[in-house]
């Protein structure tokens, strides 16, 4: 029987708001769109996901992501492995925290709790005793040490500011942790804010985005969250309009454009764009005569 994420999620799981309380975890209007689209694309089981996520910030997907690895931890009756890797040591710990504040909540709700379901609650994984589901999680720039070779949901936070240092790059931690998840099945999610172009995440976003990879490229702009009259409050917080851009882009394009650090001006790249690069008037094919098939 397929499994109902969302309901599962409103009915067993709080989590902390932006002002610091612990609310019921009702989705937001960005989170409920996308699983609802998740839904449809993928099939209610959400098996096969590969889906690479381009964001504005803090529009909740990271919460929705997991909670989806907290369900399927609690329920799956096969011993489901779910890995996630963040960009640093900070945000590790606090994803690792809020997964296990979802699991958590379910167990109390059905009166029992972390330490009587769980053999093994650490600072990097929690198994789940009743049906083997595991889960672990890392931080980019150092190796994860699995216990196995087969994971069937992987979630990369915040990819595009994953460092490549001495131990491993950024190429090796996604592409190396990919192979541990079969085509065709498990949940793999990459998602990130833009930072710049050139890094690993930038290129396997639009190569996601021209429809070159499994990947499928996922696009939430700042409207999808946030109304007109917030946004333009927001902006006043910044020196420029560049960086506030880089944080609540509208586009893609805007995205890119707007964040890392840059020679050319990003007005000037933006007209350049909009201005000046047209379609060409014909495409197609020369011949060897010069004839354009």
């Amino acid at each position: 029987m397929a499994k109902n994420y969302y309901k599962f999620i409103e009915r067993n799981f709080t989590i902390k708001n932006k002002q610091g309380r612990v609310v019921p975890f009702i989705l937001w209007n960005t989170q409920d769109k996308y699983l609802m689209d998740l839904v449809k694309h993928y099939g209610k089981d959400l098996q096969g996901i590969r889906d690479i996520i381009l964001k504005a910030r803090k529009e909740g997907f990271s919460s929705v992501i997991d909670a989806i690895f907290a369900v399927d931890f609690l329920t799956s009756p096969h011993p489901i492995n779910s890995v996630i890797i963040a960009d640093n040591k900070d945000e590790t710990k606090k994803l690792l925290s809020r997964t296990k504040f979802f699991i958590e909540n379910f167990l109390t709700k059905h009166d029992t709790s972390i330490q009587q379901q769980c053999e093994t609650i650490n600072a990097n994984e929690i198994i789940n005793k009743e049906n083997g589901a595991a889960l672990w999680i890392g931080t980019a720039g150092s190796r994860v040490a699995l216990r196995v070779e087969s994971v069937q949901n992987l979630h990369f936070s915040e990819a595009a500011f994953f460092q490549d240092t001495d131990i491993i790059t950024a190429r090796e931690t996604i592409e190396g942790a990919l192979q541990m998840v079969d085509l065709g099945t498990g949940k793999v999610f990459i998602e990130s804010t833009a930072n710049g172009y050139g890094n690993y995440y930038q290129l396997l976003e639009t190569k996601a985005y021209q429809g070159n990879s499994s990947f499928r490229s996922v696009f939430f702009g700042a409207e999808e969250l946030y109304s007109k009259e917030w946004l333009a409050k927001k902006a006043t917080e910044f020196t420029t309009d560049e960086m506030f851009k880089q944080e609540y882009p509208s586009t893609r394009e805007e995205a890119y454009i707007s964040s890392g650090s840059k020679f050319f001006d990003t007005s000037a790249i933006s007209w350049l764009r909009n201005e000046v690069i047209k379609k060409p008037l014909i495409e197609g094919n020369l011949t060897m005569r010069g004839e354009i098939l």
